[in-house]
This record gives structure tokens, C-alpha cells and sequence, in this order.
């Protein structure tokens, strides 16, 4: 069971950037002054458990029925100044009433702390337009590089929201970062180099919740997370140069910053501290169109990256690619499949993850009643027998600014040793209703 450590941290790295059946398109609402717009949407989730024997990760207690009583917000407003100054200010919250409804002995200390109640700022900035086609930009930022709906190959910058495996979309899942950005582009060229001075990492399920990622360490002490401090220790630099080719795109990545996944480093007293290490990246990914048919690739060599292992953790290189299709010949109608493989090199038996690793992603999406009605299909497959996750999803317009959707959530694994294996209970549906404003 200790192998599924390092197995599920690579798993919530591979499918943490699903935007899997997106959001509507939100619709602004305009104020007197034609050069400020105000937006954003208000939200409720309904989450009901299907696993009727399913227990918790909390001694002696069942997890509940209702998984989910979710009120969520987020609005923003952009302004501009002047033809060369502009802002934007986006907030999130949410505050989720389950944990009120529900028996508190079913959660722990920690995850009321994390899943009850939040407010904070999210992408937010200022940009100031330069001379020669460049732009500054400073605030809480998110960068998303590369083509792929499933796989974080070279989509470096940004941390991710993974405490709901499977279940989040991408613009939910992305955390900005406090950063500065130098931007170049014209018709044909995209420059961006990107200076991160606020470290996050990717926010991941805590103890007693449905994903813990380090739930087969429980029996032993695990500290609290060690964070890079100051600019000197957490600032990181990343830059992407793309050009528009006439049937498709191409861009080379370079990176020197944290890996966002924390490594479970050895203490005094068979203890356990998340730790981040930090890597360089280089990478490239692109596409092309032909027809119906847009091929694409993702690659990139990470350089001294922390990986488990039965004992501590080592650096090693490590190598990740994806290739994949879309095809969109048939009326109203979307296929997407993407292959992702990760190699270890210099591989050795200590590590917990396994020296070649592939993971698969099959998308389906079809849209009735002029796109207001839509049914969309996922389905993620982890190696040979490490288990699958699928998802099924129906949403509709009522009208431009309110969207009902339903979600059914299924995990499946088999084998003890597989990564899903611990998550392999958590079936449920979700209901939505969303207004856009």
C-alpha cells in the first residue's frame, strides 16, 4: 500500500487540468461606463454519496449521505483607465452547509477547515500596455500554457485545486499565483516570461477527507507542510515563446520553479514533513489542423525532480509526453483522446512510482436544442489494471444566464496494489444550479 503514494500523486498530476465539459460562457453585465464590466456567477451543489458501506478515513464513523450543500460565488470587474492601463479583480468563496447538516464526528478538525467555508482573491491584476507590443502585467496571475484537456505536461506555472479528484473543472482548479508578467505579441508571435513571487502548491484533500493523498502514511505523524519563504527561495521564472503557423501553433517552454506536488520527507521520530523541491523544465507543444482532425502533442524534460520513495526521496530526470486528437466531423459532436506517458530515468526499486507509467483519456461531447442542451462523456484509464474514473454529464440553458447540470462520478479499481484503490468508494451525483451575471 505504500506504493500508492507515489502512484496517486502522479494520477492527481496527470488529471488535474481537465477542463471537461467546460462553463458557459459568461455573460456581462455592462455598466454606464462602457469601458467597465461587472461579471462572475452565483452557484449550488447538491452531492449525494452512492456508496452505501462505504466508511470514512475518521475512526469508528460512516461518512454521510450528503456530501455536498455548496453555496459559491465569484465576480469580478474589469475597468480601464485608459487605452494603456487596465485592471481586472476577481473573488471567490463558497461556504458549504453539509458540515452543519451532518454528524461533526464524521470529519475531522482539518477537514472543516478546509472544505466548510472560504473567501479569497483569485486572479487579479493590473496591466500596463508598453510601446513596441508589449504589456506588464502584476497581481495574482494564471498562465495556462499547452494543449491538453487532461495532462499538465508542460502547464507549469499555475498550482491546481486536486481536494476533489476528478470531479473539478479547469478554471476551478487553477490557482493564480502573485506574479509579474512581460508580454510580447503580434500577428504572428507570442512571447511571455513569467516571475512567480508567491509560492503555492497544489491544494490537496487533508486528513479524513475522500482524497487524502497520504493516506497510507496516517499511522505515522505528518507535520505540517515547509513552504519556500522570500523572493531569494520562491521566486521562479518561466518563459513560453509560440508562433502561429498557417494551420496550427507551436511553442517551446522553460521553466525554473517548484514542483507543485509536495514530497513526504523523513523526520526525527519516524515522522513526516510535505516538502517542495524545486526543477527546471524544458518543453514544447503544438498542434495542427487538418479537416475535421487537430492533432497534438505535448513534451517536457524535468530536471532533477523529487520523486518518493520507500525511504525519503531522490532527485531524478524525468521525461512526459502527450500525444492526442480531436475530431470534430460529426454534427454538434466532439471526440477528443489523449495518450500520456511519464518515464523515470535512472530508475531504481526504492521509488514508488513506477518507471513507466501511461495514462489515457477519452472525451465525448454532443450538444442538442441549438447548444442549450449538452451530454458529455469522460473516461480515464490509468495503466493496465490501476483502475478508471468516469464521468457523465448532462447540462441546459434555461436561459443565457442559468445553467441546471447533473454529474455522476464513478471510480473503479480492483486490484489492492492499484493507484485508485484507496478512492475506489466514492461514487455520487452532483446537481447544479449556476446564474450568471
Amino acid at each position: 500500500m505504500l506504493l500508492l503514494y507515489g502512484q496517486i500523486t502522479y494520477a492527481q498530476e496527470t488529471f488535474t487540468d481537465v477542463d471537461f465539459f467546460g462553463e458557459i460562457e459568461l455573460t456581462n453585465k455592462e455598466s454606464d461606463d462602457k469601458n467597465k464590466y461587472l461579471g462572475g456567477f452565483l452557484r449550488y451543489q447538491t452531492g449525494i454519496n452512492l456508496e452505501d458501506n462505504k466508511t470514512t478515513h475518521v475512526p469508528n464513523s460512516r461518512a454521510p449521505a450528503l456530501t455536498k450543500a455548496k453555496v459559491s460565488f465569484n465576480a469580478y470587474v474589469h475597468d480601464e483607465y485608459s487605452s494603456s492601463i487596465k485592471y481586472k479583480f476577481r473573488l471567490n468563496g463558497y461556504y458549504d452547509a453539509s458540515y452543519q447538516f451532518n454528524d461533526s464526528s464524521s470529519y475531522t478538525a482539518e477537514q472543516k477547515r478546509a472544505f466548510e467555508s472560504a473567501v479569497e482573491m483569485a486572479e487579479s491584476y493590473l496591466t500596463l500596455k508598453l510601446p513596441n507590443d508589449f504589456s506588464l502585467s502584476i497581481g495574482r496571475l494564471i498562465s495556462a500554457w499547452g494543449q491538453s484537456e487532461a495532462s499538465p505536461v508542460v502547464d507549469i506555472v499555475n498550482p491546481r485545486d486536486i481536494r476533489e479528484f476528478g470531479q473539478a473543472d479547469l478554471e476551478e482548479m487553477r490557482l493564480p499565483v502573485g506574479a509579474l508578467k512581460l508580454n510580447y505579441t503580434d500577428n504572428q508571435w507570442l512571447a511571455e516570461f513569467v516571475s512567480v513571487f508567491e509560492f503555492r502548491g497544489n491544494r490537496v484533500g487533508v486528513h479524513g477527507s475522500d482524497f487524502d493523498p497520504y493516506l497510507t502514511f496516517r499511522d505515522r505523524e505528518i507535520h505540517d507542510e515547509t513552504k519556500p519563504y522570500g523572493f531569494a527561495r520562491s521566486g521562479e521564472f518561466y518563459f513560453r515563446l509560440k508562433t502561429y503557423l498557417a494551420k496550427g501553433e507551436l511553442a517551446v517552454i522553460i521553466g525554473d520553479g517548484y514542483d507543485k506536488s509536495a514530497i513526504l520527507n523523513q523526520r526525527p521520530g519516524n515522522s513526516l514533513r510535505p516538502e517542495y523541491k524545486r526543477m527546471k523544465t524544458v518543453g514544447a507543444s503544438g498542434n495542427a489542423v487538418w479537416q475535421a482532425w487537430l492533432t497534438k502533442f505535448e513534451f517536457s524534460y524535468k530536471f532533477n525532480k523529487g520523486i518518493q520513495q520507500t525511504q525519503g526521496w531522490s532527485r531524478k530526470d524525468v521525461v512526459q509526453s502527450m500525444i492526442g486528437v480531436d475530431y470534430s466531423g460529426l454534427i454538434n459532436t466532439t471526440i477528443t483522446f489523449e495518450w500520456n506517458t511519464r518515464y523515470i530515468k535512472n530508475y531504481t526499486e526504492r521509488l514508488l512510482n513506477d518507471k513507466i507509467q501511461h495514462t489515457y483519456a477519452l472525451f465525448l461531447k454532443r450538444t442538442y436544442l441549438n447548444n442549450r442542451l449538452s451530454s458529455d462523456l469522460a473516461w480515464f484509464k490509468y495503466g493496465a489494471n490501476d483502475g478508471n474514473i468516469y464521468r457523465i454529464n448532462l447540462s441546459y440553458e434555461y436561459r443565457d444566464n442559468i445553467q441546471f447540470s447533473l454529474d455522476y462520478f464513478i471510480y473503479r479499481a480492483a486490484k489492492p496494489d492499484a493507484i485508485l484503490y484507496n478512492y475506489r468508494n466514492n461514487d455520487r451525483i452532483v446537481s447544479t444550479v449556476s446564474y450568471y451575471f
